[in-house]
């Protein structure tokens, strides 16, 4: 966003957990000129990733502390809960300007509560470190599926933020859609619940997001799932369509 030709604000989006879009180089962020106007100011939105919730982003995290803000909506396990993290000279600014903001639920102590204990949660118990180690597990085992399977075009994302790309060929990597819908059905019938999107754009990735606490026996099941999935999907679009006849009375 510019004012008077003037920079005034740089808005970063980390590798999203709803679209499962790809996560850029760990050093891209590094590579930014930060010696922009002192008065410009960047902010990252699905923090999450970038804070190291599923495992991932830690030199994503560090190289934006220079002054930014960060929404993070993922804190209350459930509960609605977000935060934006800044730095004391940006809150201090816009208290002097007189900028409020509240809602319903501001300072409510419920989800303040479960969010401070989420925190300490995944602090005591190691679950960034955990979501590495399973994480690094589950892609190896979509990657074999990637070796296996031309409709795979991509399978990326780090720890256990995840996302597994459909396409009708390699060459073009266009969308496949329909074997998109297809999969995640059939996922859905056999005992999986792996992706949450069901519009026609962005049926074409496998948005793969488990909890923290899943387990290697788990993620081999659920890729069990997903391989016969994919297997029995791409069998029934390679079937031929049943050719109508009509009978003729003589």
């Amino acid at each position: 966003m510019k004012s008077e030709r003037r920079l005034v604000q740089f808005k970063i989006e980390t590798p999203t957990g709803t679209k499962a879009t790809p996560a850029p180089a760990s050093d891209a962020f590094m590579a930014i000129d930060w010696k922009w106007d002192s008065a410009a100011k960047a902010i990252t939105d699905e923090f999450e990733y970038a804070a190291g919730f599923y495992g991932a982003g830690d030199t994503f995290a560090v190289s934006l502390t220079r002054e930014c803000s960060f929404v993070l909506p993922v804190m209350g396990g459930g509960l609605p809960l977000a935060a934006t993290v800044t730095s004391p000279k940006i809150e201090q600014d816009v208290h002097e300007k007189g900028f409020t903001f509240y809602t319903s639920h501001v300072s409510d102590p419920l989800p303040a509560t479960v969010g401070l204990a989420v925190l300490e949660t995944i602090r005591k118990e190691g679950l960034i470190e955990r979501a590495r180690t399973t994480g690094a597990y589950l892609r190896g085992q979509l990657l074999d599926m990637h070796k296996r399977y031309e409709a795979i075009g991509d399978v990326r994302g780090e720890g256990l933020l995840l996302g597994v790309e459909l396409v009708q060929d390699r060459e073009s990597r266009q969308p496949y859609h329909e074997l998109g819908a297809r999969t995640t059905k059939k996922c859905f019938e056999l005992g999986l619940s792996m992706n949450i999107r069901r519009r026609p754009e962005r049926g074409s990735v496998w948005r793969i997001a488990p909890p923290l606490t899943v387990s290697n026996e788990e993620i081999d099941r659920a890729t069990a799932i997903l391989d016969r999935a994919l297997r029995e999907s791409l069998d029934e679009i390679a079937e031929p369509a049943p050719v109508a006849r009509v009978a003729v009375a003589n």
